[in-house]
C-alpha cells in the first residue's frame, strides 16, 4: 500500500479538483482548505487525518490535567510549537498507525504590487492586513521537523480570481505575468529546499474562486525525506496521545445520537462535542468527579454527562470532540435528568 504522504501527493497533483472535497460556494480560507483535505483523507479507509493538533492539549489529555509549561519543556526538551495544521497517518482495523506526516498549510488570499500590476501573492493577518512572502510557513515546517514526525510538508495554496486581471493593467499579458509570478514563488521554494538539503517536502496548489473553488496543481511536488530522528520524547507523546487515542476498542455497545438517550440504563457509544464543563469535584463522596453538557454539532441536540468518582479520563474542556464507548444511558432521578454516564470501563477517545 502506498505511504500516506504518497497518497496525499496524488490527491493534490493528479487532477486535484476531482479528488479534493470542497464547497464551491463558500469563500475559501486557510481553515476551510485544510478541512477539505482532512475530509478527503478521512474518506479513505486506509488513512486518517486530524487538523489543528495542539500538543499542549494532547499533553494535558494524557496527564488528565493541564501541566505547568516549565515542567513540560524540561521533560520533553521542546516548546511544543507550532500547532500542526494537518497530521496524516495510516489506518487499520486496529486504529491509527504511523508513519506520521505533518503538513504546514499557508493560504495566499490576496495580491498587491503597484497600480495596474497587483500580482504579488500575500496572506492576510488577523487584522486584515497583507502579510508574508513566498517563504511563509518555512519556519513552522522546520519546527515540525524537530518534533520527531516521520515526514513534514509545506503546502502553499494561492487564491486565483478575476480581480487579478485588472482593467487598469498597464499593458502586458496579465495571464502570463500572473503565471510567471506564481512560478517564481513556488520554484524558489523548491530550489531552496533542494540546494540546501532541507528535509521538508513541498506542494503548491491554486484555488480558482471564480470557478467553484477548483483546485489546480501549480508545480511538481517535492517529496519529503523520511526523518532519522524519531526516538524523541515528543514522539512518545505523539504515540501515546495521537496514535493511542485512535486505537479501536472492543466495545459492542450500539452507537446512538445524543437525541436518542432515554435513561434506559443500557450501554451505548456516543460521539459528541463538549459544550461546557459545569463542575469538577474530585474525591467528593457520592458525587461525580465531573459534570458537563454535550452537544451534537450536526443536530444541536444536547445532553448532560457525568464521570463517576475515581474514573481516569483525559483532560476535558469545552470544544473537545470525544467518543464515549460503553458509556451508560443513565437516568438521574434526583434531578429528573437523562445523562450520559462515564463508568470505570468506559473508553474515551479524542476525535
Amino acid at each position: 500500500m502506498p505511504a500516506p504522504d504518497d497518497q496525499v501527493i496524488r490527491l493534490l497533483t493528479d487532477d486535484p479538483d476531482e479528488r479534493i472535497a470542497h464547497d464551491g460556494d463558500a469563500s475559501p480560507s486557510e481553515s476551510t482548505i485544510v478541512d477539505s483535505l482532512e475530509a478527503t483523507v478521512n474518506d479513505r479507509p486506509e488513512l486518517w487525518a486530524e487538523s489543528e493538533v495542539n500538543l499542549w492539549k494532547e499533553k494535558a489529555a494524557t496527564e488528565g490535567a493541564a501541566v505547568p509549561p516549565q515542567e513540560v519543556v524540561r521533560e520533553l526538551g521542546h516548546p511544543l510549537q507550532p500547532d500542526i495544521d494537518l497530521l496524516v497517518g495510516s489506518a487499520s482495523e486496529e486504529g491509527r498507525e504511523g508513519p506520521l506526516i505533518g503538513i504546514e498549510a499557508k493560504y495566499f488570499s490576496t495580491y498587491n504590487g503597484i497600480r495596474g500590476h497587483n500580482l504579488l501573492p500575500k496572506r492576510v493577518d488577523a487584522n486584515g492586513n497583507d502579510t508574508g512572502g513566498f517563504y511563509s510557513g518555512l519556519g513552522q515546517a522546520l519546527s515540525l521537523v524537530s518534533m520527531g514526525l516521520d515526514a513534514v510538508y509545506l503546502w502553499h495554496v494561492f487564491k486565483i480570481d478575476d480581480d487579478i486581471y485588472s482593467t487598469e493593467s498597464v499593458g502586458g499579458d496579465q495571464t502570463r505575468d500572473h503565471r510567471d509570478v506564481l512560478r517564481g514563488y513556488t520554484g524558489r521554494i523548491t530550489e531552496m529546499l533542494d540546494r540546501h538539503g532541507v528535509p521538508i517536502g513541498y506542494l503548491a496548489n491554486g484555488v480558482a474562486v471564480d470557478f467553484g473553488n477548483r483546485f489546480i496543481q501549480l508545480c511538481p511536488p517535492r517529496k519529503a525525506p523520511r526523518s532519522e530522528s524519531r526516538d524523541t520524547a515528543i514522539r512518545e507523546l505523539f504515540d501515546e496521545a495521537v496514535l493511542g487515542s485512535g486505537r479501536a476498542t472492543d466495545s459492542t455497545a450500539p452507537e446512538v445520537a445524543l437525541s436518542e438517550l432515554r435513561g434506559s440504563g443500557e450501554r451505548v457509544t456516543v460521539e459528541a462535542e463538549v459544550k461546557s464543563v459545569d463542575y469538577v469535584k474530585k474525591s467528593r463522596p457520592r458525587m461525580p468527579d465531573l459534570k458537563g453538557t454535550l452537544r451534537d454539532p450536526r443536530t444541536g441536540a444536547q445532553a448532560a454527562f457525568i464521570i463517576d468518582a475515581g474514573v481516569e479520563h483525559p483532560y476535558i474542556e469545552a470544544g473537545s470532540r470525544l467518543r464515549f464507548a460503553d458509556a451508560i444511558d443513565h437516568y438521574y432521578e434526583g434531578g429528573d435528568e437523562v445523562q450520559l454516564r462515564v463508568a470505570d470501563d468506559t473508553a474515551i477517545r479524542s476525535e
